[in-house]
């Protein structure tokens, strides 16, 4: 009996070693992997919003389609390799409807460019990513009014901690011809679904 609890204690230790508390740094890779997975299951260009947060020693990240097909995954550091555990498959009864060209890689590239635009902004503030709590994308189609086109905008919700929980949403569109996105700063959001696991 004292040579089991030896045993277990030491697996217990080195489980230990391998979990850490998660911070915002990890949440771009665990979002990353995530979606990779998801597309093993689903169509990867019926993706259209996903979120993910830091939660004790992982990242929690849900994704939903245009088919209310919603995926949660768990995902942490094993050694230096992302691993993300399926922790939830459900479908819904909503449907949404998106512009087919914004297919994953345009989603992804509309949040890398909010996120670099973000880590910018923290680093004037001497802070950095791992103040990051959650981030939370979406696409919605454009209804702006303001004398040009901007096609599907990409929306990121990013929830941040200083003193207080901050929440900041960044909009993201590319104008016109131009192949690379801008984004600016935005209090609310438009369009944001609810991954509701």
């Amino acid at each position: 009996m004292k040579n089991l609890i030896i045993i277990f204690s030491i697996l217990f230790s080195l489980n230990n070693l391998n979990a850490s508390e998660t911070d915002g740094t990890q949440i771009a890779s665990a979002t990353s992997k995530a979606l990779a997975d998801a597309t093993i299951e689903i169509e990867r260009n019926s993706i259209f919003a996903w979120e993910a947060s830091t939660e004790e020693d992982e990242v929690i990240v849900k994704i939903l389609n245009e088919d209310d097909v919603q995926i949660k995954y768990g995902c942490h550091l094993h050694d230096k390799e992302m691993i993300c555990h399926e922790e939830h498959f459900g479908n819904g009864d909503n449907h949404y409807h998106k512009d087919p060209e914004a297919d994953l890689a345009f989603i992804q590239s509309g949040s890398t460019t909010a996120l670099t635009k973000l880590q910018r902004t923290l680093q004037r503030r001497g802070l950095n990513l791992s103040v990051l709590k959650s981030l939370k994308v979406w696409v919605h189609e454009d209804d702006h009014d303001d004398g040009h086109e901007h096609g599907t905008d990409v929306w990121t919700k990013f929830q941040y901690q200083t003193d207080k929980l901050n929440t900041i949403f960044a909009l993201c569109h590319v104008h016109g011809d131009e192949k690379s996105f801008s984004c600016h700063y935005a209090k609310e959001g438009e369009g944001e679904p609810t991954l509701s696991f």
